[in-house]
């Protein structure tokens, strides 16, 4: 995993919150509908944000080679602040969209939950990587 190296660093947190932003504010009438189950899109809120909150947390960790609690926490709240000004914002643009709570609630889930999960695989890739 070598090649970790080449990616400019804070490359793969521009990514997925150019994705994110892409999916959470394009108009209303422009998104498709998420099937499936009562409350999906909650959990695709919670998956957004935690994922967001793990590359944070990569990115912020990768050049010093191991994960600290509190980049972890940095990560999280960075992630959920984001996703509480999301909310703002498709209720002020006018699109179609509107800020719910419950959407900010799952946010704030995921940015802390997932993370938790991937901290293992983060070390391992950091590991692999030569630099722990």
């Amino acid at each position: 995993m070598k090649w970790l190296r080449y990616i400019p660093r804070w490359g793969p947190t521009a990514v997925v919150l150019g994705v994110i932003l892409t999916c959470t504010l394009l108009p209303g009438d422009d998104l498709p509908q998420v099937p499936a189950f009562p409350g999906a899109d909650k959990v695709v809120h919670a998956l957004m944000f935690g994922v967001l909150a793990a590359v944070i947390l990569y990115d912020i960790d990768v050049f010093s080679g191991r994960v600290r609690r509190g980049a972890y926490v940095a990560a999280a709240l960075i992630s959920t602040i984001v996703g509480g000004c999301i909310e703002l914002l498709q209720d002020a643009m006018g699109l179609g969209r509107t800020a719910e709570w419950l959407d900010f609630a799952a946010d704030a889930c995921g940015s802390f939950l997932l993370p938790l999960f991937v901290l293992p695989l983060i070390n391992l890739i950091l590991r692999n990587n030569g630099r722990h």
